[in-house]
Protein backbone atom coordinates (compact mmCIF):
# COMPACT_ATOMS: atom_id res chain seq x y z
CA UNK A 1 0.00 0.00 0.00
CA UNK A 2 2.37 2.56 0.84
CA UNK A 3 4.28 1.75 -2.08
CA UNK A 4 1.15 2.68 -4.35
CA UNK A 5 1.40 5.75 -3.00
CA UNK A 6 4.38 6.88 -2.98
CA UNK A 7 4.09 5.83 -7.05
CA UNK A 8 0.83 7.44 -7.33
CA UNK A 9 2.30 10.77 -6.09
CA UNK A 10 5.68 10.04 -8.21
CA UNK A 11 3.14 10.20 -11.38
CA UNK A 12 1.23 13.34 -10.11
CA UNK A 13 3.68 15.15 -10.05
CA UNK A 14 5.42 14.11 -12.70
CA UNK A 15 2.66 16.26 -15.01
CA UNK A 16 4.49 19.48 -13.70
CA UNK A 17 7.71 18.56 -13.48
CA UNK A 18 10.47 18.22 -16.32
CA UNK A 19 13.93 16.23 -17.05
CA UNK A 20 16.74 18.06 -16.17
CA UNK A 21 16.80 21.35 -18.52
CA UNK A 22 19.29 23.84 -18.76
CA UNK A 23 17.99 27.46 -16.53
CA UNK A 24 16.16 29.84 -18.96
CA UNK A 25 18.46 32.46 -17.55
CA UNK A 26 21.47 31.00 -18.90
CA UNK A 27 23.31 34.85 -18.18
CA UNK A 28 22.24 35.78 -15.29
CA UNK A 29 24.50 39.39 -15.91
CA UNK A 30 21.77 40.01 -18.53
CA UNK A 31 18.34 39.30 -17.74
CA UNK A 32 15.92 38.84 -19.95
CA UNK A 33 13.56 40.92 -18.02
CA UNK A 34 12.75 42.18 -15.14
CA UNK A 35 9.64 40.67 -12.87
CA UNK A 36 7.18 42.11 -10.65
CA UNK A 37 7.58 39.05 -8.50
CA UNK A 38 9.61 36.27 -7.34
CA UNK A 39 8.54 33.53 -4.90
CA UNK A 40 11.14 31.48 -3.61
CA UNK A 41 9.61 28.17 -2.14
CA UNK A 42 11.81 26.59 0.54
CA UNK A 43 11.83 23.43 2.50
CA UNK A 44 10.52 19.71 2.39
CA UNK A 45 8.51 16.80 3.25
CA UNK A 46 8.32 14.93 6.27
CA UNK A 47 5.76 13.22 8.59
CA UNK A 48 2.84 13.16 6.55
CA UNK A 49 3.79 16.15 4.03
CA UNK A 50 5.58 15.05 0.90
CA UNK A 51 1.72 14.41 -0.58
CA UNK A 52 1.06 18.04 0.32
CA UNK A 53 4.06 19.47 -1.19
CA UNK A 54 3.61 17.96 -4.18
CA UNK A 55 -0.23 18.94 -4.39
CA UNK A 56 1.60 22.69 -3.63
CA UNK A 57 3.64 22.06 -6.71
CA UNK A 58 1.02 21.48 -8.71
CA UNK A 59 -1.03 24.09 -7.99
CA UNK A 60 1.58 26.75 -9.12
CA UNK A 61 2.01 24.53 -12.16
CA UNK A 62 -1.41 25.72 -12.99
CA UNK A 63 -1.02 29.28 -12.65
CA UNK A 64 2.42 29.21 -14.12
CA UNK A 65 5.00 31.49 -14.84
CA UNK A 66 4.71 35.04 -16.44
CA UNK A 67 6.59 38.14 -17.46
CA UNK A 68 4.98 39.66 -13.58
CA UNK A 69 5.67 36.76 -11.73
CA UNK A 70 8.31 34.13 -11.62
CA UNK A 71 9.27 31.19 -9.00
CA UNK A 72 11.83 28.96 -8.09
CA UNK A 73 11.85 26.12 -5.22
CA UNK A 74 14.45 24.40 -3.51
CA UNK A 75 13.23 21.70 -1.81
CA UNK A 76 13.39 17.69 -0.51
CA UNK A 77 11.18 15.23 -0.25
CA UNK A 78 11.29 12.65 3.00
CA UNK A 79 13.73 9.96 3.63
CA UNK A 80 10.57 7.02 2.63
CA UNK A 81 10.72 8.81 -0.54
CA UNK A 82 14.31 9.10 -0.87
CA UNK A 83 14.67 5.56 0.11
CA UNK A 84 11.75 4.30 -2.85
CA UNK A 85 13.82 3.18 -5.57
CA UNK A 86 11.10 4.29 -8.70
CA UNK A 87 11.14 7.89 -7.17
CA UNK A 88 12.41 10.31 -9.67
CA UNK A 89 13.00 13.49 -7.60
CA UNK A 90 15.92 12.04 -5.36
CA UNK A 91 18.24 14.58 -2.75
CA UNK A 92 17.38 18.23 -2.50
CA UNK A 93 16.16 19.95 -5.77
CA UNK A 94 16.12 23.05 -7.40
CA UNK A 95 13.08 23.89 -9.75
CA UNK A 96 12.89 26.82 -11.85
CA UNK A 97 9.09 27.65 -12.88
CA UNK A 98 8.65 27.05 -16.68
CA UNK A 99 5.42 28.41 -18.01
CA UNK A 100 3.33 25.80 -16.72
CA UNK A 101 5.76 22.87 -15.76
CA UNK A 102 8.80 22.93 -12.88
CA UNK A 103 12.19 22.42 -14.79
CA UNK A 104 14.62 20.37 -12.67
CA UNK A 105 17.83 22.81 -13.02
CA UNK A 106 20.06 21.29 -10.08
CA UNK A 107 19.93 17.73 -7.75
CA UNK A 108 22.07 18.11 -4.82
CA UNK A 109 23.10 16.09 -2.16
CA UNK A 110 20.12 14.50 0.08
CA UNK A 111 22.11 15.12 2.86
CA UNK A 112 22.41 19.21 2.32
CA UNK A 113 21.19 20.75 5.79
CA UNK A 114 18.62 23.56 4.71
CA UNK A 115 18.63 25.10 8.10
CA UNK A 116 22.53 26.48 7.34
CA UNK A 117 22.08 30.28 6.94
CA UNK A 118 24.52 29.66 4.41
CA UNK A 119 22.55 27.34 1.75
CA UNK A 120 19.49 28.97 2.74
CA UNK A 121 21.61 32.76 1.19
CA UNK A 122 22.75 30.54 -1.46
CA UNK A 123 18.77 29.60 -2.74
CA UNK A 124 18.04 33.22 -2.75
CA UNK A 125 21.15 34.55 -4.49
CA UNK A 126 20.61 31.78 -7.14
CA UNK A 127 16.81 32.49 -7.50
CA UNK A 128 17.90 36.44 -7.52
CA UNK A 129 19.92 35.14 -10.65
CA UNK A 130 17.69 33.22 -12.37
CA UNK A 131 14.61 35.15 -11.62
CA UNK A 132 15.40 39.00 -11.10
CA UNK A 133 12.73 40.90 -9.66
CA UNK A 134 11.52 43.67 -7.49
CA UNK A 135 10.18 41.94 -5.33
CA UNK A 136 10.65 38.98 -3.43
CA UNK A 137 8.78 36.70 -1.19
CA UNK A 138 10.49 33.90 0.44
CA UNK A 139 8.14 30.60 1.77
CA UNK A 140 9.37 28.13 4.52
CA UNK A 141 7.42 25.32 3.88
CA UNK A 142 7.37 21.97 6.55
CA UNK A 143 6.04 21.38 9.78
CA UNK A 144 6.15 24.20 12.64
CA UNK A 145 6.63 24.30 16.09
CA UNK A 146 6.41 27.92 17.28
CA UNK A 147 9.02 29.15 19.83
CA UNK A 148 10.21 25.77 22.02
CA UNK A 149 13.43 25.53 23.99
CA UNK A 150 13.09 22.93 25.43
CA UNK A 151 14.23 19.88 23.10
CA UNK A 152 17.24 21.82 21.47
CA UNK A 153 18.35 24.66 23.77
CA UNK A 154 20.22 26.80 23.52
CA UNK A 155 19.02 27.38 19.69
CA UNK A 156 14.84 26.95 19.89
CA UNK A 157 14.62 25.46 16.31
CA UNK A 158 11.27 25.88 14.99
CA UNK A 159 11.14 25.32 11.47
CA UNK A 160 11.96 23.08 8.19
CA UNK A 161 12.41 19.46 10.24
CA UNK A 162 14.44 17.22 7.96
CA UNK A 163 13.98 13.11 8.32
CA UNK A 164 16.83 12.69 6.19
CA UNK A 165 19.07 14.71 8.47
CA UNK A 166 17.47 13.24 12.03
CA UNK A 167 14.96 15.36 12.01
CA UNK A 168 17.36 18.64 12.36
CA UNK A 169 15.22 21.87 11.76
CA UNK A 170 15.58 25.87 11.26
CA UNK A 171 15.71 28.21 14.16
CA UNK A 172 14.63 31.85 13.55
CA UNK A 173 18.13 33.23 14.21
CA UNK A 174 19.07 30.90 11.18
CA UNK A 175 16.88 32.06 8.95
CA UNK A 176 17.41 35.50 9.49
CA UNK A 177 21.12 35.26 9.23
CA UNK A 178 20.56 33.72 6.04
CA UNK A 179 18.34 36.15 4.63
CA UNK A 180 20.79 38.51 5.84
CA UNK A 181 23.58 36.89 4.04
CA UNK A 182 22.11 36.86 0.70
CA UNK A 183 21.82 40.41 0.56
CA UNK A 184 18.21 40.38 -0.67
CA UNK A 185 15.65 42.64 1.33
CA UNK A 186 11.81 40.89 1.54
CA UNK A 187 9.06 41.33 0.70
CA UNK A 188 7.01 39.12 2.11
CA UNK A 189 8.10 36.06 4.80
CA UNK A 190 6.03 33.57 4.59
CA UNK A 191 5.81 30.26 7.43
CA UNK A 192 3.89 27.82 5.16
CA UNK A 193 3.62 25.88 8.77
CA UNK A 194 2.26 25.25 12.01
CA UNK A 195 2.04 28.10 14.86
CA UNK A 196 4.69 30.39 13.51
CA UNK A 197 2.54 34.03 13.55
CA UNK A 198 4.32 34.35 17.01
CA UNK A 199 5.33 37.60 18.23
CA UNK A 200 8.89 35.85 19.50
CA UNK A 201 9.44 35.30 15.57
CA UNK A 202 8.09 37.98 13.89
CA UNK A 203 10.13 40.49 15.85
CA UNK A 204 13.54 38.82 14.53
CA UNK A 205 11.93 39.59 11.16
CA UNK A 206 11.50 43.42 11.08
CA UNK A 207 15.24 43.66 9.59
CA UNK A 208 14.51 40.94 6.80
CA UNK A 209 11.45 41.94 5.09
CA UNK A 210 8.17 44.28 5.37
CA UNK A 211 5.61 41.68 5.67
CA UNK A 212 4.88 38.73 7.31
CA UNK A 213 2.57 35.94 6.40
CA UNK A 214 1.47 33.28 8.60
CA UNK A 215 -0.81 31.04 11.40
CA UNK A 216 -0.65 31.06 15.21
CA UNK A 217 -2.72 28.13 14.97
CA UNK A 218 -1.74 24.36 13.53
CA UNK A 219 -2.55 24.21 9.92
CA UNK A 220 -3.39 22.09 7.62
CA UNK A 221 -0.75 19.92 5.85
CA UNK A 222 -2.19 20.54 2.52
CA UNK A 223 -0.80 23.83 3.13
CA UNK A 224 -1.02 27.20 1.38
CA UNK A 225 -3.11 28.27 -2.48
CA UNK A 226 -0.18 28.81 -4.17
CA UNK A 227 -1.36 28.58 -7.84
CA UNK A 228 -4.09 31.41 -6.26
CA UNK A 229 -1.03 33.45 -4.85
CA UNK A 230 1.08 33.06 -8.38
CA UNK A 231 -2.65 34.88 -9.77
CA UNK A 232 -3.23 37.22 -7.47
CA UNK A 233 0.63 38.66 -7.95
CA UNK A 234 0.23 38.77 -11.55
CA UNK A 235 -2.98 40.32 -11.58
CA UNK A 236 -2.82 42.88 -8.38
CA UNK A 237 -0.28 45.94 -7.77
CA UNK A 238 -1.27 46.48 -3.96
CA UNK A 239 1.14 43.62 -1.85
CA UNK A 240 -1.37 44.07 0.88
CA UNK A 241 -4.68 44.13 -0.72
CA UNK A 242 -3.24 40.75 -2.35
CA UNK A 243 -2.91 39.56 0.66
CA UNK A 244 -6.25 40.52 1.80
CA UNK A 245 -7.75 38.23 -0.91
CA UNK A 246 -5.06 35.59 -0.67
CA UNK A 247 -5.97 35.37 3.22
CA UNK A 248 -9.85 34.89 2.22
CA UNK A 249 -9.00 32.18 -0.03
CA UNK A 250 -6.65 30.48 2.01
CA UNK A 251 -9.56 30.35 4.87
CA UNK A 252 -12.23 29.02 2.30
CA UNK A 253 -9.98 26.52 1.37
CA UNK A 254 -8.99 25.13 4.52
CA UNK A 255 -12.43 25.50 6.18
CA UNK A 256 -13.68 22.95 3.86
CA UNK A 257 -11.07 20.72 4.23
CA UNK A 258 -10.41 21.04 8.14
CA UNK A 259 -12.85 21.63 10.86
CA UNK A 260 -10.32 22.66 13.47
CA UNK A 261 -10.01 26.89 14.40
CA UNK A 262 -7.65 28.01 11.52
CA UNK A 263 -6.24 31.55 10.97
CA UNK A 264 -3.83 32.82 8.49
CA UNK A 265 -2.65 36.68 9.07
CA UNK A 266 -0.59 39.41 7.49
CA UNK A 267 1.39 42.03 9.37
CA UNK A 268 2.94 45.13 8.66
CA UNK A 269 6.46 44.82 10.65
CA UNK A 270 6.84 47.92 10.49
CA UNK A 271 3.87 48.48 12.99
CA UNK A 272 5.49 45.91 15.57
CA UNK A 273 7.35 48.57 17.75
CA UNK A 274 3.95 50.06 18.70
CA UNK A 275 2.91 47.06 19.88
CA UNK A 276 5.99 46.43 21.57
CA UNK A 277 5.34 49.60 23.03
CA UNK A 278 2.59 49.11 24.86
CA UNK A 279 3.22 45.42 25.69
CA UNK A 280 6.71 46.83 27.50
CA UNK A 281 3.81 49.32 29.96
CA UNK A 282 1.88 46.11 30.46
CA UNK A 283 4.68 43.46 31.58
CA UNK A 284 6.02 46.24 33.43
CA UNK A 285 2.95 46.66 35.53
CA UNK A 286 2.25 43.22 36.03
CA UNK A 287 5.41 43.15 37.45
CA UNK A 288 5.16 45.70 39.49
CA UNK A 289 1.87 45.12 41.38
CA UNK A 290 2.26 40.67 41.34
CA UNK A 291 2.79 40.86 44.85
CA UNK A 292 -1.23 42.47 45.81
CA UNK A 293 -2.41 40.48 42.79
CA UNK A 294 -1.11 37.46 42.01
CA UNK A 295 -4.16 35.13 42.35
CA UNK A 296 -6.38 37.46 40.23
CA UNK A 297 -3.21 37.45 37.77
CA UNK A 298 -2.54 34.01 37.73
CA UNK A 299 -5.84 33.18 37.36
CA UNK A 300 -6.11 35.31 33.53
CA UNK A 301 -5.27 32.25 32.00
CA UNK A 302 -8.31 30.45 32.48
CA UNK A 303 -10.39 32.53 30.20
CA UNK A 304 -7.54 33.49 27.47
CA UNK A 305 -7.63 32.05 23.80
CA UNK A 306 -5.43 29.16 23.81
CA UNK A 307 -3.53 28.51 20.14
CA UNK A 308 -3.07 25.00 21.10
CA UNK A 309 -5.60 22.68 22.46
CA UNK A 310 -5.17 22.64 26.88
CA UNK A 311 -3.80 19.35 26.89
CA UNK A 312 -1.51 20.34 24.74
CA UNK A 313 -0.61 23.35 26.31
CA UNK A 314 2.54 22.48 28.30
CA UNK A 315 4.46 21.82 24.96
CA UNK A 316 2.42 24.69 22.90
CA UNK A 317 2.47 27.21 26.18
CA UNK A 318 1.20 30.25 22.87
CA UNK A 319 -1.71 32.57 24.02
CA UNK A 320 -3.40 34.90 22.14
CA UNK A 321 -1.54 38.56 23.60
CA UNK A 322 -4.24 41.08 23.52
CA UNK A 323 -6.93 38.70 24.95
CA UNK A 324 -4.53 37.74 27.63
CA UNK A 325 -3.94 41.52 28.52
CA UNK A 326 -7.91 41.84 28.26
CA UNK A 327 -8.54 39.18 30.56
CA UNK A 328 -5.82 40.54 33.04
CA UNK A 329 -7.30 43.43 32.92
CA UNK A 330 -10.97 42.11 33.69
CA UNK A 331 -9.57 39.80 36.60
CA UNK A 332 -7.82 42.36 38.79
CA UNK A 333 -9.96 45.45 38.24
CA UNK A 334 -6.30 47.50 37.51
CA UNK A 335 -7.25 50.64 35.45
CA UNK A 336 -3.93 50.90 34.42
CA UNK A 337 -4.67 47.52 32.57
CA UNK A 338 -7.07 48.43 30.90
CA UNK A 339 -6.24 51.42 29.19
CA UNK A 340 -3.04 49.09 27.67
CA UNK A 341 -6.08 46.88 26.30
CA UNK A 342 -6.94 49.21 24.63
CA UNK A 343 -3.71 50.93 23.17
CA UNK A 344 -2.70 47.51 22.57
CA UNK A 345 -5.69 46.72 20.32
CA UNK A 346 -5.50 50.00 18.39
CA UNK A 347 -1.57 48.75 17.93
CA UNK A 348 -2.51 45.59 16.70
CA UNK A 349 -5.33 47.48 14.36
CA UNK A 350 -2.55 48.81 12.98
CA UNK A 351 0.22 46.53 12.15
CA UNK A 352 -2.61 43.39 10.69
CA UNK A 353 -2.82 44.16 7.15
CA UNK A 354 -5.27 40.93 7.12
CA UNK A 355 -6.81 38.05 8.54
CA UNK A 356 -8.99 35.55 8.13
CA UNK A 357 -10.37 33.04 10.84
CA UNK A 358 -12.75 30.20 11.60
CA UNK A 359 -12.46 29.70 14.98
CA UNK A 360 -16.07 29.57 16.47
CA UNK A 361 -18.05 32.14 18.08
CA UNK A 362 -14.21 34.67 17.77
CA UNK A 363 -14.16 36.82 14.79
CA UNK A 364 -10.48 37.43 15.24
CA UNK A 365 -7.19 36.72 17.34
CA UNK A 366 -4.27 38.55 17.36
CA UNK A 367 -0.33 37.14 17.75
CA UNK A 368 0.84 33.96 19.81
CA UNK A 369 3.15 35.17 22.52
CA UNK A 370 4.59 32.37 24.75
CA UNK A 371 3.12 32.29 28.74
CA UNK A 372 5.15 29.40 30.88
CA UNK A 373 5.11 29.73 34.77
CA UNK A 374 8.03 30.82 36.76
CA UNK A 375 8.51 26.70 37.34
CA UNK A 376 8.81 26.16 33.68
CA UNK A 377 10.87 28.89 32.67
CA UNK A 378 13.17 27.08 34.91
CA UNK A 379 13.01 23.54 33.59
CA UNK A 380 12.40 23.76 30.79
CA UNK A 381 15.51 25.38 30.18
CA UNK A 382 14.04 28.87 28.67
CA UNK A 383 17.13 30.57 31.08
CA UNK A 384 19.52 28.86 28.71
CA UNK A 385 18.18 29.95 25.47
CA UNK A 386 18.32 33.30 23.52
CA UNK A 387 15.08 33.92 24.28
CA UNK A 388 16.06 36.63 26.24
CA UNK A 389 18.38 38.36 23.18
CA UNK A 390 15.01 38.11 21.16
CA UNK A 391 14.19 41.40 19.85
CA UNK A 392 10.71 41.13 21.19
CA UNK A 393 11.93 40.69 24.87
CA UNK A 394 14.55 43.44 24.29
CA UNK A 395 11.66 45.86 23.60
CA UNK A 396 8.87 44.58 26.48
CA UNK A 397 10.79 42.46 29.03
CA UNK A 398 8.49 39.76 28.60
CA UNK A 399 10.68 37.27 30.39
CA UNK A 400 10.39 39.58 33.88
CA UNK A 401 6.94 38.00 33.95
CA UNK A 402 7.89 34.22 32.68
CA UNK A 403 10.10 34.38 35.37
CA UNK A 404 7.99 35.74 38.22
CA UNK A 405 4.51 34.04 37.53
CA UNK A 406 2.46 30.88 38.53
CA UNK A 407 -0.34 30.95 36.28
CA UNK A 408 -0.09 27.16 35.63
CA UNK A 409 -1.20 25.48 32.99
CA UNK A 410 -5.29 25.55 32.10
CA UNK A 411 -7.48 22.47 33.84
CA UNK A 412 -7.84 19.91 31.74
CA UNK A 413 -8.81 15.97 33.29
CA UNK A 414 -4.70 15.33 32.18
CA UNK A 415 -3.34 18.34 33.97
CA UNK A 416 -5.49 17.73 37.44
CA UNK A 417 -3.53 14.30 36.77
CA UNK A 418 -0.27 16.06 36.61
CA UNK A 419 -0.93 18.25 39.37
CA UNK A 420 -1.84 15.47 41.64
CA UNK A 421 1.46 14.04 40.99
Amino acid sequence: MKKQKLFLHSVLITLCLAAFSCSKNDNPEQPDRMAEYTVMLYGCGGGNLDPSLMLNLEEACTAGSTERVQMTAQIKFSAPYQQESGFEYKGTQRLLLDGNRFDKVEQMDVSLPLYKPENLAEFIRWSKQQCPARKYILILWNHGDGWTPWSDSPKSKGVIFDDNIGGEGMSVAELVEGVKQSGVQLEVLYYDACLMNMLENLGELQPIARYALGAAHSTPGIGGEYGVLLDLLDKGTDIETIGARYCRAVIAHWSVTDPSPKDITMTRLSGLPDVFAVLKKVSDELVATYADNSEEYDAALDNTYLFAEPEDFDSFPFIDIADYVEQLADASGNAKLFTYASQLQLAVDDAVVCQRTYIGDRSEVSWGVTLVPESIWSSYKYEESPYQTLAFDKATGWSRWLKMNNSGFPETDDSAERNAE
